[in-house]
């Protein structure tokens, strides 16, 4: 397999706009030996949201060529199982308020490790306690030397992660891994054993969250290590799993969930929206439009939105991002005040063929201090892909129950969504 390297150009100035603390697990580039991870950023800034969730309507428009209770947009007539028989649900915890963790055992005995799922990317890495810095003292750290079960790799490839502020070194190896009470043995995974800033920069990224590994949720297409995916060995060792997953990213810090196996209705309200995906690369689907109120700003060519658990906020192009910042500027406001002070702030509409999905304006904007800021960045994806819009945790999947569907045969991989439940 040919590994792509994507550099995610991410512009510093836009930290200025956004008046925040970026947390650079960005620009990513990972190799091993002389292969390449590729996987999408992971940069983010801090910012306290109280973004609260909005009592707007579900304004999803109807329309025949949009099947509902989870069937695709082909019309092969192929459904989505709403089974809730083998769904387990893993806690996720909040990180700033930016991202989402859950427990993770690995080795055999058990360690509990809290990484990041990551739909992003799909390499599965975790720190290990060969890693000495204090940024790695301060979490849950793997040791192999503890389990009977570790297997280094013979190969020597080496594990090397080029952040925005940083790099990552390391080790490749095999472990048995438990997601809730399912286990995946025998699953090649990347051992971080050093964790050191850049030359230019005076602060290491892992100073600011308390990172222990990211497990990637994306297709095979993107790994690196190993010949399978995390996700794709869950399913193949627990044959009672369905290929599904799903994300509620809930306002409050212990109700946030990751779904495996199946729906869970208790997250979300009316009916999915199934879209399919256009490349089983990224979680990435078709296009058509963007409005910020009556402006369109997208799309003229081919475009996708990339759907992103692993950012925070929602991306546009750096071309575009002056545009939607003139839209939808900055502005004073507070907890008390924000929705008095954004009244008049446009809605913001994403087109899919008949489907339109919207986000108000405390649904995008974030409160940081006493400013209301827009939860965007700017992240240009490669042009292979043409322009790609990311929608991420705090200002989409916040507000839009978003089921993840791996294609089996001729079924078409799917990404679902549905206005959230308030749990």
């Amino acid at each position: 397999m040919d590994h792509v390297y994507l550099e995610i150009n991410k512009k510093r100035s836009i930290q200025a706009l956004m008046g925040g603390q970026f947390l650079d697990i960005s620009d990513l580039k990972i190799t091993t030996s002389a292969d390449y991870f590729s996987g999408i950023q992971k940069h983010e800034y801090d910012s306290s949201s109280d973004d609260d969730d909005d009592d707007d309507d579900d304004d999803m428009s109807e329309n025949e060529n949009i099947e509902k209770n989870f069937i695709n947009l082909n019309s092969k007539n192929i459904t989505i199982n709403h089974t809730e028989d083998n769904v387990f649900l893993i806690p996720l915890q909040h990180l700033r308020d930016s991202q989402f963790v859950g427990k993770l055992e690995l080795g055999t005995p058990p360690q509990e490790l809290h990484p990041i799922f990551d739909t992003g990317s799909t390499n599965l890495w975790m720190v290990t306690t060969a890693c000495k810095e204090d940024s790695c003292k301060k979490v849950n750290r793997y040791d192999p030397k503890k389990s009977s079960s570790f297997l280094q790799s013979k190969t020597g490839d080496k594990l090397h992660i080029v952040f925005g502020s940083g790099t990552i070194t390391g080790t490749i190896g095999t472990e048995t891994f438990r997601l809730g009470k399912h286990v995946v043995k025998n699953q090649t995974f990347g051992l971080v054993e050093s964790e050191s800033k850049d030359s230019l920069s005076s602060e290491n990224i892992f100073d600011y969250i308390d990172f222990e590994g990211i497990v990637g949720l994306g297709f095979a297409q993107m790994l690196s290590t190993g010949k399978t995916t995390f996700f794709d060995n869950l399913l193949e060792q627990n044959k009672n799993l369905l290929p599904q997953f799903s994300f509620y990213i809930s306002p409050e810090n212990n109700k946030s969930t990751l779904v495996i196996g199946g729906i869970s209705n208790a997250f979300y309200e009316g009916d999915i929206y199934m879209l399919p995906v256009t490349k089983e690369y990224y979680w990435e689907v078709s296009l058509d439009a963007i409005y910020i109120g009556d402006k369109k700003i997208c799309c003229d060519t081919p475009s996708y939105v990339i759907f992103d658990s692993g950012t925070s906020y929602n991306t546009v192009p750096s071309s575009q991002m002056s545009t939607l910042l003139q839209l939808i500027p900055q502005t004073s406001c507070s907890n008390n005040n924000y929705r008095d002070v954004l009244k008049d702030y446009p809605f913001i509409k994403y087109v899919f063929g008949d489907l339109t999905i919207e986000l108000s304006p405390a649904e995008y904007m974030v409160l940081n201090d006493s400013l209301c800021i827009p939860g965007y960045m700017q992240i240009d994806v490669p042009s292979e892909h043409n322009n790609a819009y990311l929608l991420g945790t705090v200002t989409f999947m916040r507000h839009y129950f978003t089921v993840f569907v791996k294609g089996t045969g001729d079924k078409p991989s799917m990404v679902g969504i549905a206005r959230v439940k308030k749990v």
